[in-house]
């Protein structure tokens, strides 16, 4: 299975020295972020397929694009206009020659019941999801924030939009930085599994507490069951990469080759 990694750690590194990088830890593939200006400012999406040539021509290839959204919007104007931004996702998939864009749902906001966040998000990912189906492309909403933290929220919204294009991004760590005890968590993995398109395998510690207190480790450093995870995707009749990310104290580089080599060390 191929493995691939997640640039949101990298970014003190021009986009050459991450890809390198990449290239030199093992990995196949990457996450390539939505933005241009990332890898101190060397990402120029201006043109995607000057970027997909650089990927390329070490041997790479991009499996995803790191999307960012936020359909909690209090104006149909807002919500627009996040619509327009997940469609220009799509559309650089496509020039990548991927079919996965990580999305988020959304975060809260002042004067909007908390109940009422997951239809918010359904409401944004059916505007946004036929586009995504012409195009051949994935919504992987990830399990980020305040909001798509909950297996059982991100099920509902899964099942409510009603497409197979319509899947999930699953953090691996996010859940515990979110506060969760790990029994909770292992069956939010059960949950899940199914819907996974794309993943963040991540790992860390929740010893001095969540989220700012919450501590980032290599994969198989910290408390989180990534064989489990593992299992059941595979369980899962998931056969696509396998991506890493790695937000710790280490050197973006050095925590992610860890990962490789913990997945290969493991089988994967």
């Amino acid at each position: 299975m191929d493995i691939g990694v997640v640039g949101s750690g990298m970014g003190r590194y021009t986009l050459s020295e991450f890809l390198d990088g990449t290239r030199e830890m093992g990995a196949q593939c990457l996450e390539l972020p939505a933005q241009s200006g990332f890898f101190q400012g060397t990402l120029n999406l201006d043109d995607p397929a000057a970027v997909r040539r650089e990927i390329e021509k070490r041997g790479l290839f991009v499996y995803a694009v790191g999307g960012g959204n936020d359909f909690v919007q209090p104006t149909a104007e807002a919500l627009e206009a996040q619509i327009a931004k997940v469609r220009g996702q799509i559309d650089l998939a496509v020039a990548m020659g991927c079919d996965v864009v990580r999305t988020f749902g959304g975060e809260p906001k002042d004067g909007i019941p908390a109940e009422e966040y997951p239809d918010y998000l359904i409401k944004g990912y059916r505007a946004v999801i036929p586009y995504a189906e012409n195009k051949g492309v994935y919504l992987a909403m990830e399990n980020h924030g305040w909001i798509t933290n909950d297996a059982e929220v991100e099920v509902r919204i899964v099942e409510a939009v009603g497409s197979d294009r319509m899947r999930l991004t699953v953090d691996t760590s996010n859940y515990r930085w979110f506060g969760l005890d790990l029994t909770t968590i292992a069956d939010y993995y059960r949950k899940v599994a199914p819907y996974v398109i794309h993943t963040h395998l991540k790992d860390g510690s929740a010893e001095r507490g969540k989220m700012g207190d919450y501590i980032a480790l290599a994969l198989g450093e910290g408390e989180i069951d990534l064989p489990l995870m593992l299992s059941l995707l595979q369980q899962s009749g998931y056969q696509r990469p396998l991506c890493i990310e790695y937000e710790g104290a280490e050197d973006g580089k050095v925590g992610l080759a860890k990962g490789v080599a913990y997945l290969r060390q493991s089988g994967n």
